[in-house]
């Protein structure tokens, strides 16, 4: 069997994009660097679930520190060489509000220059960095082309972005980011051919004659999904439902799908199409929509599935801890489709890929 391709995970969360490029067959990670202590522990927790025929995170590291402290304290034990690849999304909610207009001279964009670093002293194969959208044209498009020139290397590296729809390529939602892809010029197969797959989906509004995939939905999503439980350690775990006011009931049966709840600011989901993006509420909050169905707000178990994570995905700490690794997740599937493509472009083929 062919060698996998080893990524080294930056910002990893609970593991959404780590399970993607696992999924896809040609990749296996190493290391996972994640410096929150709860979402360290989800990692652990799944650590060897079985995803087709092999384990989740099988073979890697999990190391519950700051990137800025693994570069410090731990790369320097690694063999470079054996690293294909770095993956990962820093935390950069820093961007989203009006600043100075520094770039990557602001002192609150370490996490983008930490991760610029790691590719610099890594020199891998490729690179994949994730954010939200805002950050391609937040002052003036300042920061990312900041971002792009620390990564280029001196010209060791073709990147391509773009701002993709997760819909577009097998997700439940249509979530929205930012993804950078660089493939190191050496190692690339096909040069002509852009790193960014075509859309596997259709939006069935707008018909894609070259896409024959409607966009998956969030009745595909939360198909078979028994009730909501009466325990939270119940199977699948994290599917307790929120017990609603008698008002807020009435106000949420009132909606049409699709329709927004203007007082929680929370959308009723509609069951012929992909869910809105879950979203993260600030530091201690996120949002959970509203199920399309019934007068209620989803639990974190069907929110866990429009991400794509399997009913027997593990989320370590209490309620919030859970709805806010779900909320900033990378949808599997959108992670999956990505690392397809890029074993593509190095010419890494022989693989059964599983979704």
């Amino acid at each position: 069997m062919k060698s996998k391709l080893k990524t080294l995970s930056l910002f990893s969360g609970a593991g959404g994009l780590d399970l993607g490029f696992e999924s896809s067959g040609g990749f296996e990670s190493i290391a996972c660097v994640e410096a929150n202590t709860i979402y360290s522990e989800t990692l652990r927790l799944n650590k060897d679930l079985r995803i087709g025929s092999e384990f989740l995170l099988e073979k890697a590291l999990i190391l519950n520190c700051t990137v800025r402290q693994f570069i410090d304290e731990q790369l320097s034990q690694f063999a470079l060489k054996d690293i294909d690849g770095v993956i990962g999304g820093p935390p950069c909610q820093p961007f989203s509000t009006i600043g100075k207009r520094l770039g990557m001279a602001d002192p609150r964009a370490t996490t983008l220059s930490d991760y610029a670093e790691v590719v610099r002293i890594v020199r891998p194969k490729f690179f994949l960095f994730e954010n939200v959208p805002n950050l391609a044209w937040q002052w003036h498009g300042t920061v990312l082309n900041d971002l792009i020139s620390l990564l280029e290397h001196k010209g060791q590296y073709k990147i391509e972005w773009k701002i993709v729809n997760a819909a577009d390529y097998g997700a439940f939602t249509k979530r929205r980011r930012l993804i950078v892809i660089g493939i190191k010029i050496d190692c690339l197969i096909n040069s002509d051919v852009p790193f960014f797959p075509l859309p596997t989906n259709f939006n069935p509004t707008q018909k894609n004659p070259l896409v024959s995939d409607r966009w998956k939905t969030v009745a595909d999503a939360l198909r078979q999904l028994r009730s909501p439980n009466i325990n939270r350690s119940d199977f699948p775990t994290h599917h307790t439902a929120v017990t609603h006011t008698e008002e807020v009931v009435q106000r949420f049966k009132q909606l049409r799908p699709g329709e927004q709840d203007k007082k929680r600011k929370r959308w009723r989901l509609d069951s012929d199409q992909p869910s809105n993006s879950l979203m993260a509420g600030g530091d201690g909050g996120f949002v959970f929509h509203i199920h399309p169905t019934l007068p209620r707000e989803l639990t974190s178990r069907e929110c866990a599935r429009i991400q794509g994570f399997p009913d027997d995905f593990q989320f370590a700490g209490k309620p919030l801890d859970v709805a806010k690794q779900i909320v900033n997740a990378v949808p599997v599937q959108l992670g999956f489709t990505l690392a397809s493509a890029i074993a593509t472009r190095l010419g890494v083929t022989g693989y059964e890929h599983k979704k």
